[in-house]
């Protein structure tokens, strides 16, 4: 058996272990050269200011070179030509929404317009009023009463001792808000406690209110006051205004109501 002598080379990492008078290659002298020429392609690219590459829908941020960041945003959308602003701040544009007269819902254009594409609609698909499983749903959703297991149930919430629940139906189409006993609202006919009528309200008042909520003052134990959320129309926008709960009506202002 023959020896062969060995020598030993000290890297950064670790000792290499190989035979006399071969040349032992440092492994990391080929990933510092990758590193070095991957650092000069992005000098490069940074001077020259490519285009972002970016989804559709995201904000392009540019970077100049040499100098210091300037964050441009620009919202891509799909088939749009990616731009980056290296100039200054964030340049911003008004666009005129061609459709803002639909946020007057009550106004002529707006209804007739309403009315088209509903006609478009039943045009195409036919009107599903006609039909037998149609009106079968619709008695489902408007009725509490009687023995059909898929009648509706009402959505209760306690209150002091009383139960309330807000209703609407064919008799009621803006909805009441009533209220009634544990032991009349588990008949299977209860007998409710009308408290406020938003078609009788909209009637007094002027107004096509649509009810949006409420929410107890918080006066202790004996609370007999909420806030009540109605919008008109059904907008986004509410109106709070005060109610009180035993004489189910609205607290005058004079009276250091909430409108």
């Amino acid at each position: 058996m023959q020896l062969v002598p060995l020598q030993v080379w000290q890297t950064q990492t670790q000792c290499l272990v190989v035979p006399a008078g071969r040349v032992a290659k440092r492994p990391c002298q080929w990933r510092r050269l990758l590193l070095c020429q991957l650092a000069v392609v992005l000098v490069i690219l940074s001077a020259r200011s490519p285009p972002a590459l970016l989804w559709p829908g995201r904000l392009a941020y540019s970077r100049s070179w040499p100098g210091s960041v300037r964050p441009t945003a620009h919202l891509l959308t799909k088939g749009s030509p990616c731009r980056t602003q290296t100039e200054g701040s964030i340049a911003a544009r008004a666009v005129e929404d061609p459709h803002r007269w639909l946020e007057q819902v009550d106004s002529p254009q707006a209804l007739a317009w309403v009315e088209a594409q509903n006609n478009a609609t039943l045009q195409a698909i036919g009107d599903p009023r006609s039909g037998i499983l149609f009106n079968r749903l619709l008695d489902t959703e408007t009725t509490d009463v009687g023995e059909d297991p898929l009648r509706k149930l009402p959505q209760v919430t306690k209150i002091g001792d009383l139960y309330y629940d807000f209703w609407s139906d064919a008799r009621f189409p803006r909805g009441v808000w009533r209220r009634a006993t544990l032991a009349e609202f588990t008949k299977s006919e209860p007998s409710w406690e009308v408290i406020l009528s938003l078609d009788e309200l909209g009637s007094a008042e002027g107004e096509s209110w649509v009810w949006r909520g409420y929410a107890l003052l918080d006066e202790g134990p004996d609370t007999r006051r909420a806030m009540l959320q109605l919008s008109r129309g059904g907008a986004d926008a509410v109106v709070a205004r005060e109610f009180d709960l035993e004489e189910k009506a609205f607290v005058p202002p004079e009276e250091g109501g909430f409108v």
